[in-house]
């Protein structure tokens, strides 16, 4: 979709001016909001349509990116928790992210040079325990749309630099601000709202490195979640059936990679995949694009926020991905964020209230969340073999899937 004549109308210009050409910057010299969130990943939009439903104030979102730039064409596994807040959040468009995935069923976990390591029903966790795999791209697509539709300010080709909760102001790169009502840092790990507020560095760089894609085929997937553990060092391969004809899969090793996301050969991954199945091999080489990125993530921080600024998602929390909650956290911050601020925007200081109650409401949950995917991502990744009794309590369903019950504070009809 072209959204170039959509932005050019919010800043007040023609569609046909010539900053609307695609890749050419798009900003207004300065504006104001009641709301301003910063990133419009899934934390980000999620947010932004959850508050103008709540609050039906103005809202916008910020977007370093054109808008029409596709960094990262994977899926993600959405878990229960996620189901329930896509469904508070708007039954039809979840409806519509549901349609034609499937349902995962179980999971294994074998030894690349074979046999059974641990698996599970996730029946064992509780009936009706649901998990899909959904591209992330559509997830954007749907919640960009469901934004727009409710009038929120979609501002691309924006990179903010700082921001100053004193005055509740954003500097824009191009020299441009904006005043709000409230600053949302949903602008991911390395976060610039982050840092302008809590100077607390850097997320901490794992020592992975992790390669993605989607491969399809006819028939090419069953119902199952599969991790495939290298005997004797810490590369892991996972593949998890997104549609019956579509498959996602990763690949985890040793190693850094830049931050962001980067396109790669099939060489990279198949190179740590030597001891590994022909067929895990092969699906990789049948991969029309292949990611890297590097892994981040934090302990755990008591202070989210300052004066009439907060974060979600990843610039709050950010966490391994071993457990797929990254994506599920931010949407529950989103609602969390939505509930606060319902009845407390009516002045600046209910509105300080209200965002220390959000963040004081999320810590505990998010938190564990955070050290659990870094605990799990300790044991995954172990260099030497783990004996099979650990790794099935370990992966006991009930225990470690149980951060997935969730009840959303706020439902929109």
């Amino acid at each position: 979709m072209d959204r170039s004549g959509l932005i050019m109308g919010f800043c007040g210009l023609p569609a046909t001016s010539p900053g609307a050409k695609r890749g050419r910057p798009l900003v207004c010299l300065a504006s104001s909001s009641d709301v301003v969130i910063v990133g419009s990943g899934i934390g980000g939009l999620a947010a932004a349509v959850a508050l103008r439903k709540a609050t039906n104030k103005s809202v916008t979102v910020l977007e370093r990116s054109n808008g029409e730039d596709v960094t990262d064409g994977t899926s993600i596994s959405v878990w229960p928790n996620a189901w329930a807040a896509f469904e508070a959040l708007d039954r039809d468009s979840c409806e519509r992210l549901r349609s034609g995935k499937v349902l995962v069923e179980s999971g294994k976990v074998m030894k690349a040079s074979g046999g059974v390591i641990t698996s599970w029903n996730f029946d064992q966790v509780w009936k009706g325990f649901e998990i899909r795999a959904v591209p992330r791209q559509e997830i954007i697509s749907e919640l960009s749309t469901l934004a727009t539709e409710l009038g929120v300010d979609m501002r691309y080709s924006t990179s903010v630099e700082r921001v100053d909760p004193s005055s509740s102001t954003i500097y824009v790169e191009d020299g441009s601000t904006i005043t709000a009502g409230i600053i949302v840092g949903a602008d991911g790990a390395g976060s610039r709202v982050r840092s302008s507020v809590l100077k607390d560095g850097s997320p901490t760089v794992a020592p992975l490195v992790a390669y993605r894609g989607i491969v399809e085929g006819k028939g090419i997937s069953t119902r199952q979640a599969l991790q495939v553990w290298d005997d004797s060092s810490s590369v892991r391969f996972g593949s998890v059936p997104i549609t019956e004809d579509k498959m996602y899969w990763f690949v985890t090793g040793p190693g850094t990679a830049p931050r962001g996301t980067s396109f790669v050969t099939s060489e990279e991954p198949l190179q740590l995949l030597d001891r590994f199945p022909e067929d895990l091999k092969d699906l990789i080489m049948k991969s029309k694009r292949i990611y890297r990125n590097g892994l981040v993530d934090r302990l755990p921080s008591l202070k989210w926020g300052e004066e009439t600024v907060t974060l979600l998602g990843d610039a709050a929390h950010p966490m391994l991905p071993n457990l797929g909650q990254g994506a599920a956290a931010a949407l529950e911050d989103a609602l969390a964020l939505a509930s606060a601020l319902q009845h407390g925007m009516d002045d600046p200081t209910s509105a300080k209230e209200a965002l220390r109650a959000y963040e004081r409401s999320r810590f505990k949950r998010a938190s564990i969340i955070q050290l659990r995917s870094r605990g799990v991502s300790n044991l995954t990744h172990w260099d030497s073999p783990l004996p099979a009794a650990l790794v099935s309590v370990a992966f006991y369903p009930p225990l470690v899937f149980n951060h997935c019950k969730y009840t959303p504070p706020l439902k929109f009809t």
